[in-house]
């Protein structure tokens, strides 16, 4: 029942079949966190067209149901040889300049090492990237998303990046759902 839920998080790469289910939600507070990564299938296997389905998908999204309710997902930030953080900067322009008007907020976060995935990250070369470095991404970044009308947010990062302009912020944003601290599955408040 509505009442028994603070709201819904829609976390996808491809939310097309959703597109005519969507009044489904109606009684509910929910929204997307949509990742949108510049990646190619040798790190994004099985996702589709980008700039066919899903980009497009998105901005029909965000007609329907509200830009407010549309968070963009450029992330995790892999860097290799392949994805410089050059290349990130002109993918991140070129999705910021699709999304202007569509999406009000983007959250971004670099790759974690985690043991699950540290092999795949060494054999597509990883390069893990200084705090400099990592600033200095995040403030073109910052400067390419600001131009855009685009308000750009840190998931899980240091502390430093909020010196860039960035803000930081938690995976899931309880303030869309009214609320200060949402509750789990049983009811009780998730810390």
């Amino acid at each position: 029942m509505p009442k028994d839920v603070d709201g819904i998080v829609l976390w996808t790469k491809n939310a097309t079949l959703l597109l005519g289910k969507i009044n489904n939600l109606e009684a509910y507070k929910y929204y997307f966190q949509y990742s949108i990564t510049p990646y190619h299938n040798d790190i994004e296997q099985g996702v589709v067209d980008k700039r066919v389905e899903v980009i497009p998908t998105f901005i029909e999204f965000s007609k329907r149901i509200g830009a407010e309710r549309m968070i963009c997902r450029y992330d995790p930030i892999v860097i290799t040889g392949r994805y410089s953080a050059d290349y990130h900067i002109k993918a991140f322009a070129r999705l910021c300049e699709l999304l202007e008007g569509s999406a009000h907020k983007c959250v971004f976060s670099f790759v974690v090492s985690y043991k699950s995935v540290a092999k795949r990250l060494r054999q597509l070369g990883h390069k893990e990237l200084s705090i400099q470095e990592k600033m200095e991404l995040a403030e073109a970044m910052f400067r390419i998303a600001q131009k855009h009308g685009i308000t750009l947010c840190v998931c899980c990062e240091l502390v430093e990046l909020a010196q860039t302009g960035v803000q930081p912020i938690s995976c899931v944003d309880a303030a869309l759902f009214g609320i200060a601290v949402p509750r789990d599955k049983k009811g009780a408040i998730a810390l």
